[in-house]
């Protein structure tokens, strides 16, 4: 938002909310209205002079005059009004003053009903239009009125608009291909400008991939040789962050346009979080680690994308909202359930390779925990062909020794060219992983 205004839009309509006034409105896209007063003449003798607008086929335009040595100097408008289709007369009365006149400019405003994406900077309200390279802004510091000659095109390529972003009071004009960098030149009527030394060769496969953190950006990209992978912004240069594994599985979505992440901050760790709804899969990346983990959530017993769609650090809470619902929730380190359900965790290995036959005697894992906490209900799952399908459970010895540590282990888990170990807990915990090992030896090949 701008100057205690929020701007919020839909592929339909804009609407502003003035934090200042409580007032909220749909911003008009039909009709004119005033855009500025030129004084015509001073006149003399004013001493306090009011102005009112007739005509021009519109209404509600107001203004207040400014006097320096009984002469009228000025006209500042506290509100341009509507529906102008000419320009008003102004009259300029006061009990003394005498000869005062001015001219009114209209504008043509124009807020745009196919609406791709919006982003505010410098007191500048920015839309990008649908199915179109468009993009357009408001008055300064005026969200309600948006001048249908405010507006420029992407021109780098031929792509469609996707998302808009500002990001160290740049502007990122992101396509379906290619991205293209926009400044504040300060230029008469549209005053951005298009940063020409700048071009970037990954546009945006899902708008609302598209958050910031970490003093930059990341979204869903695609380009012109490639299919999708997730980016970080360093600087100019787009950096892929997914792995070859995220990135297979992401190939394998059928859709993946209505892709939607948040980011936040907890104990020192940023996450960018993106969430595949058709897919039903939500994958986190943790920039501290530079390692990816799928975050999921059980909605009716059954396990699908993680529930937190989006993200605010207030009251000194880090809270997001529920996707399929109204519901708040506080994202807190000290409470192992999500909305009074458990949580699945799971922990898979690479696979075991020793050029033969490997003989598992005992997998053990070390973690931290509070102490009385049942450790009963973990399981082991061993893949046998490198991890395509898992067996059945291994029941788990649970133990906790004299200084308060807490491990799990399992015994004579088989014999397997490439075992895969998968362990899996719903535990009211919170499990911290120490370290792990296992126990095993080496056959040759027959």
């Amino acid at each position: 938002g701008i100057s205690n205004q929020l701007l919020i839009a839909d592929s339909a309509n804009g609407y502003t909310y003035n934090i200042s006034l409580a007032a909220f409105a749909v911003i008009s896209n039909s009709g004119s209205s005033i855009q500025s007063v030129v004084m015509t003449a001073p006149g003399s003798l004013y001493t306090a002079p009011t102005v009112s607008f007739t005509g021009g086929g519109g209404t509600g335009a107001a203004g207040t005059v400014q006097v320096i040595a009984q002469q009228c100097t000025g006209i500042t408008l506290t509100n341009g009004g509507t529906g102008y289709t000419s320009a008003p007369t102004i009259t300029i009365s006061d009990s003394t003053g005498i000869g005062a006149t001015a001219t009114a400019y209209v504008t043509v405003t124009s807020f745009p009903t196919a609406i791709q994406d919006i982003e505010c900077q410098d007191d500048f309200g920015l839309v990008e239009l649908a199915g179109s390279q468009q993009w357009q802004q408001s008055s300064v510091a005026d969200l309600t009125t948006w001048p249908s000659l405010y507006f420029s095109n992407t021109t780098g390529n031929q792509n469609y608009n996707v998302g808009i972003v500002s990001v160290h009071r740049e502007i990122y004009l992101l396509g379906t291909q290619t991205t293209e960098v926009w400044d504040n030149a300060g230029i008469a009527y549209f005053t951005f400008q298009r940063n020409t030394s700048v071009f970037i060769e990954y546009g945006c496969n899902a708008r609302a991939s598209i958050a910031k953190a970490n003093n930059t950006f990341f979204f869903l990209g695609q380009s012109p040789t490639g299919g999708k992978v997730v980016i970080m912004m360093n600087g100019y240069s787009p950096v892929i962050i997914s792995t070859r594994a995220v990135n297979y599985q992401i190939s394998t979505y059928s859709v993946t346009s209505d892709a939607y992440a948040m980011t936040y901050q907890q104990e020192g760790h940023e996450f960018y979080c993106i969430t595949f709804p058709t897919a039903g899969v939500t994958w986190a990346y943790d920039m501290s680690t530079g390692q990816w983990a799928e975050r999921a959530s059980i909605v009716n017993g059954n396990q699908g994308p993680w529930l937190a769609s989006c993200y605010t650090y207030n009251y000194e809470k880090s809270l997001v909202g529920d996707t399929n619902s109204g519901n708040i929730y506080q994202l807190d380190m000290l409470n192992n359930t999500e909305n009074n359900n458990a949580i699945t965790r799971t922990i898979v290995t690479h696979p075991f390779y020793t050029g033969g036959w490997i003989v598992i005697n005992k997998l053990q894992i070390d973690f931290d925990n509070g102490p009385g906490t049942a450790l009963n209900n973990w399981s082991l799952y061993i893949s046998r062909d490198g991890g395509r399908t898992y067996g059945s459970a291994k029941p788990v010895v649970a133990q906790q020794d004299a200084y308060g540590m807490y491990r799990c282990y399992w015994l004579r888990l088989g014999v397997s060219h490439q075992p895969v170990m998968k362990i899996q807990t719903n535990a009211n915990i919170r499990p911290i992983v120490l370290g792990a090992w296992a126990n095993y030896s080496s056959q040759a090949a027959t």
